[in-house]
């Protein structure tokens, strides 16, 4: 499957990162590390076909990342200064995903880093809170980042 992410076209690769996800959620205690690896390790070219296998994930499954989220959380955060848009926007819509899903564990790390002082990490955050705004059931964690988007002005 390695050989899959080397492919010259950009639909197989894409695929194979869905196919991991897929994969991973099967037997997430055995191949997360080794997807969260990846994401570090990997040249920027194709880190983001490894954060999609996180996004994949996330959409099949997130429940399965309920154990790993501060890892996962602090690989994440490392990303939202990323010079690649590509990866930061993928960043942003994991994150928002996570805060929807697991607003609790996700609040102080999405808080945190509104408040870093670090413009790309900022400008990330704020669109996981937009994209996690339609789908965030907790008001209240809504309405304390939103407060935090507005004291940004």
């Amino acid at each position: 499957m390695q050989n899959l992410f080397q492919h010259p076209q950009e639909d197989v690769k894409f695929a194979a990162s869905i196919c991991m996800g897929n994969v991973t959620i099967g037997k997430s205690d055995f191949f997360l590390g080794r997807v969260f690896e990846l994401v570090r390790t990997s040249p920027e070219a194709q880190k983001y076909l490894f954060l999609n296998t996180i996004r994949e994930i996330i959409i099949a499954d997130s429940h399965c990342l309920q154990e790993y989220i501060l890892d996962l959380n602090e690989l994440l955060i490392s990303h939202t200064t990323s010079d690649s848009q590509q990866i930061r926007n993928i960043v942003a819509e994991i994150l928002g995903r996570l805060l929807a899903d697991f607003p609790d564990d996700m609040f102080d790390v999405v808080d945190g880093s509104l408040k870093s002082g670090q413009n790309l990490q900022v400008a990330t955050t704020a669109r996981a809170v937009k994209f996690a705004g339609s789908k965030l059931k907790n008001v209240i964690t809504l309405k304390l980042l939103t407060e935090d988007l507005y004291s940004l002005n």
